[in-house]
């Protein structure tokens, strides 16, 4: 509670664990908090959640962060194809992200131009309705999270960014993520 007030309302919860990595799944999570008294219940409701649906997870703690407005959600992730290599994936995130299957691909590495043309591949109508500075800023942030894997490639295993949000003010925010190393 003391976090949030000190960044002040709204903000959201989310579980720390990493036996964890998909918040949803297990009740990890609360969005739009916006007084001390929801910070307080949605913290229980959070670790109720998760002892139920991850009884045996070894809990890190709670994130406290502030809610961001948000017009649209990517999901970016690197893959490994056995023949190929890595490559980057971008489709609808957030939520929607398993029962929209709107994803695009490229091997790495990618410059600004592959990033934008990722986009205009997906076939999300809100993707689609995007002005040209806001794909520039997905796009940068797409070129930033690929360049990233590529220096990574000998390492890293598999890794996403979900979401990736589109901010009312034009901004791309990575909210959450997840990297796979080799030991």
């Amino acid at each position: 509670v003391s976090a949030a007030s000190r960044l002040g309302y709204p903000v959201v919860l989310k579980i720390v664990s990493a036996a964890i990595p998909h918040k949803a799944r297990v009740g990890g999570g609360r969005l739009a908090l916006a007084a001390a008294e929801a910070v307080g219940e949605a913290w229980h409701a959070i670790h109720a959640a998760v002892s139920l649906n991850a009884p045996n997870a070894r809990l890190d703690g709670v994130l406290v962060t502030p809610m961001v407005p948000i017009e649209l959600e990517l999901l970016v992730g690197m893959i490994r194809d056995p023949q190929f290599g890595p490559a980057v994936a971008v489709g609808v995130g957030g939520a929607a992200v398993e029962s929209l299957p709107d994803v695009a691909m490229r091997l790495l590495p990618v410059d600004r131009q592959e990033c934008l043309e990722l986009l205009a591949d997906l076939q999300d109508r809100h993707v689609r309705a995007l002005g040209a500075a806001e794909r520039g800023a997905l796009a940068e942030a797409i070129e930033r999270f690929s360049a990233m894997a590529w220096d990574l490639r000998e390492t890293l295993i598999e890794a996403d960014v979900n979401p990736i949000a589109l901010t009312r003010d034009g901004r791309a925010v990575a909210l959450d993520a997840l990297l796979c190393f080799r030991e």
